[in-house]
């Protein structure tokens, strides 16, 4: 077996640079797996502070290779990561996985070598998430073939040939339900979506500091988003009646005039799943 080709994106903004060190000293232990792996990693910050210059450094005194890194305007997380992926297929990079890494989160011990293995004994057809704890997301996923419903964007690895595929994220979901998005996309394309789950990702957000408004905002206008665009009448109505009590008439006609790319109705497979609110998926608890 020759090294597997392995990038890191990640999407910076104003994030806690010691959870950044530690997230960043994580995937520097993921080389002393048993499985041949070169790390390159992307970084993109979305802010316009000087955290990407902070970043680059800690990154070069871990004696991590960083590919690419650019900084800008807020674009989001799905147009952040398909920046960088596209910036690494301009390099000509040959990369066999990309993986979509949170920085507020820290990859446990050989994770991407079981993510990795975990993909190629399904010929890599598919996207394949880390399980994240010491909270897990409560999404239902089948305890023997590890199927799910959807994979989340938090720790994500994804066949760099898949992602081509699918033109990665959908970049009118600004923050949130673009996961979702692209997995119901890579399921229409015949992939399947797995959770992992001995490949773990600490990822424990609830002693931040967070703007939960700002955050109950995002999320329903991402979920107005994904309702439209598969058709879901009963859940775009939900979600709109929410936006009416959060935004301007104003910023609800920019909302609701943004290009969908909605999927024809005759399209819409089975599986689509509004039934369960915002987690898009039977729950186990």
């Amino acid at each position: 077996m020759g090294t597997i080709q392995l990038a890191i994106g990640i999407v910076l903004y104003k994030n806690d640079l010691n959870l950044l060190y530690k997230s960043l000293l994580g995937f520097k232990e993921q080389l002393l797996s048993s499985l041949p792996i070169s790390i390159e990693l992307g970084i993109i910050d979305n802010s316009q502070g000087s955290q990407l210059r902070q970043v680059l450094k800690i990154a070069d005194d871990l004696n991590l290779s960083v590919s690419v890194s650019q900084q800008g305007e807020n674009i989001g997380f799905g147009a952040g990561h398909n920046c960088l992926f596209r910036n690494l297929q301009a390099m000509n990079r040959e990369m066999d996985y990309y993986l979509c890494a949170n920085p507020d989160g820290i990859p446990h011990q050989r994770m991407i070598e079981n993510l990795v293995v975990f993909a190629q004994a399904r010929n890599n057809q598919g996207l394949f998430e880390a399980r994240q704890f010491p909270i897990e997301h409560p999404k239902i996923y089948d305890p023997k073939t590890f199927a799910t419903g959807w994979c989340s964007g938090c720790c994500l690895l994804i066949p760099f040939p898949v992602y081509e595929r699918l033109d990665g994220f959908d970049e009118s979901f600004f923050l949130y339900c673009e996961d979702v998005d692209l997995s119901w996309r890579a399921q229409m394309l015949g992939y399947q979506c797995y959770t992992v789950p001995n490949a773990l990702f600490y990822h424990y957000v609830f002693g931040e500091d967070r703007n939960i408004s700002r955050q109950d905002l995002e999320m329903t206008i991402s979920a107005y988003k994904l309702a439209a665009k598969y058709g879901n009448i009963d859940a775009t109505q939900k979600e709109l009646l929410r936006l009416r009590e959060l935004v301007s008439q104003e910023e609800l006609q920019k909302i609701c005039s943004v290009d969908l790319k909605k999927i024809p109705l005759d399209m819409v497979p089975t599986y689509i799943d509004f039934n369960h609110g915002r987690y898009f998926s039977p729950s186990r608890w």
